[in-house]
């Protein structure tokens, strides 16, 4: 079982977020739903709902060489399974890229975008790395004294939200191999009235090793 110490090391570093006031889509901005930007043709998604475009700082961390990825869910699917190429699609593109707008097709719906409210936050993770802490009421005082963070955000780095232990993610078979790059939580996002079909936690991870995004949800 990990001491406090062990613990305060798993402390991450997270941007934590929720969604501002309606706002215009720009190439060089981060935001919820609206239309997103891309090289000249790239086709939009078929049939997908961009959720927004998120940006990563250049002289920090970064997932590979993305310094922005776009995020696609097909609402009508519903649940997203790990690695599910027809429920979510992820566009990366580094920082250097000509950009473009993506007009939406006629088959789509566009949600307004929306301006991310950023705050820095920190995060311990919700899974076996915890070991017997995860069912010690006494990891909640801890949580509280060496975090600002409950789970219940949206945010950019930091540990997944994961009911049930990373054996439910099938493909995800060494979680220290991923990286989460975005985690979209229903509840602040539906409190805001950016409503869309996430059920209930949307994770998006980085693989190092293959260069490859994958997303699924928890709920």
């Amino acid at each position: 079982m990990p001491n406090e110490s062990e613990l305060t090391a798993l402390v991450r570093d997270v941007t934590i977020f929720h969604p501002g006031a309606e706002a215009k889509v720009a190439p060089a901005a981060s935001y919820l739903g609206g239309t997103p930007f891309a090289p000249s043709g790239t086709a939009w998604p078929n049939a997908m709902t961009c959720l927004g475009r998120f940006g990563f700082a250049a002289d920090s961390w970064a997932p590979g060489n993305a310094r922005w990825i776009t995020v696609f869910l097909n609402e009508g699917e519903g649940y997203v399974e790990w690695g599910d190429p027809d429920h979510v699609t992820i566009w990366s593109h580094g920082a250097g890229e000509d950009f473009g707008p993506i007009d939406p097709p006629d088959n789509v719906r566009v949600v307004p975008a929306r301006a991310l409210v950023q705050a820095s936050g920190k995060e311990l993770p919700y899974d076996k790395r915890l070991g017997d802490w995860q069912s010690d009421a006494q990891i909640d005082g801890l949580r509280r004294q060496l975090t600002n963070n409950d789970g219940g955000h949206c945010q950019l780095g930091g540990y997944p939200t994961v009911y049930g232990g990373f054996e439910s993610l099938g493909l995800m078979e060494d979680p220290g191999s991923y990286e989460l790059v975005l985690k979209l939580n229903r509840y602040p996002l539906v409190k805001a009235g950016f409503d869309v079909e996430i059920h209930d936690v949307l994770n998006v991870y980085f693989h190092p090793e293959s260069g490859e995004f994958y997303a699924e949800m928890q709920r």
